[in-house]
Formats: structure tokens, sequence, C-alpha cells
């Protein structure tokens, strides 16, 4: 399939990241659940170093989202684009920020259940997603979770976000998280805002 929409040099597209970062999560599923013999392992070894090898040198030192304006739509996760995390479907409704999303065998922590530190970075961005519309730029002060029931891999899941009151830099926010419907976890968080420089130059100290 042609990137760009226009041959091997177009300008590769937010839907051609997409759906290479849907590839990826469902190597990562196959890995964590399939089984081969040692002949396939090694075939799919091969084909995973021709690929990496495909990248220049010296490799970047930053992300895309690190090297970009550092909105919050741009972070992979958020895009759809990320190889590591599953996509959160983002709506907002009513002052109701929703994220929908399903965990497989590869965010797997007890057998059959989604790992509890998946669902709380899950937690996490779409809290800041929620800031991000309040505060703009912003950093999580505090995060609490409840685990209220297990939370199984494959399903559908919903997470739910409201902004509450704001005091100066600070914000309340409270969200849940629904697995096929049935309520799993709470959250309770607070957010503060953060000037835009020094929010992208953080990293130096």
């Amino acid at each position: 399939m042609p990137f760009g929409g226009q041959g091997d040099s177009a300008a590769v597209t937010s839907e051609d990241r997409q759906r290479i970062g849907a590839q990826l999560r469902e190597l990562a599923g196959l890995v964590a659940s399939d089984d081969l013999d040692g002949a396939a392992w090694a075939e799919v070894s091969e084909l995973l170093a021709a690929a990496t090898a495909r990248f220049p040198e010296p490799r970047a030192a930053e992300t895309r989202f690190a090297r970009s304006d550092l909105e919050a739509s741009n972070h992979p996760i958020a895009e759809g684009s990320s190889g590591v995390y599953p996509t959160l479907d983002l709506r907002e409704d009513d002052g109701v920020l929703t994220a929908e999303t399903r965990f497989g065998p590869a965010w797997e922590g007890p057998p059959g259940l989604v790992h509890g530190g998946f669902l709380a970075a899950g937690f996490d961005m779409v809290l800041s997603a929620a800031a991000h519309r309040v505060l703009s730029h912003s950093v999580t002060r505090r995060l609490q979770l409840r685990y209220l029931r297990p939370t199984y891999t494959g399903a559908l899941l919903r997470y739910e976000v409201r902004a509450g009151a704001r005091d100066g830099r600070l914000l309340e926010l409270h969200g849940t998280l629904h697995c096929d419907d049935v309520l799993t976890m709470r959250a309770s968080a607070q957010f503060a805002s953060l000037d835009r420089t020094r929010f992208a130059d953080r990293r130096s100290g």
C-alpha cells in the first residue's frame, strides 16, 4: 500500500502512522499469545531486524512528539500511532471526556486481566487530555486510583473523566473506568498549569 497516496517518495500521513502502530500492537499480541517453532521464530526475528535496520543512523534522540509543538493531540497514543500502547478513542460530550480502548494479551497482568499499571497509564492520559482543555499545558501533581473489580483483556473499556473545581494553577479531576459497562476503577487527580516555555524546556532542569 503506497504511503501518502503518491508512491514511495510521498510524505507519510497520520493514517500511515496509525496503520503502522496498529500492526505493531497486533504483533505484540501475537508474540505474547501465539507459539511458533524455532524456525518460525527465527524468521520473525530476521524480519524485525531488517525493519529496524531500515531506519537511518544515527538514530534520533527525541521522539516526533518531543520535536513537535507539544500539543496533546500530537501524542502518539492520542493520535493512534503508538506501537506500544492501545489507541484511546477520545470524545467529549456535555463536559465528560470519554475514551474507549481494548487491551490485548500483550498488556496482561494476572491471567486474563489487564495489568493495573497499564490501566493507570490510561487514566493519566485521559485525565491529562481533560486538564489540557482547561489549563492548556499542565502536569500531573497527584493521581489516586481505586481498583474495584477485575478488568479483562479483550473487553471494551471506557474511561470517563470530569474536570472539577479550579484553584488558580490547580485543577481537580475525577474519573471512572468501565469494563463492558461494569465499573472497575475510580480515579481522582490534580493537575497544575505550566507556562508553555517551562513546559517545553523542563527536561533541561
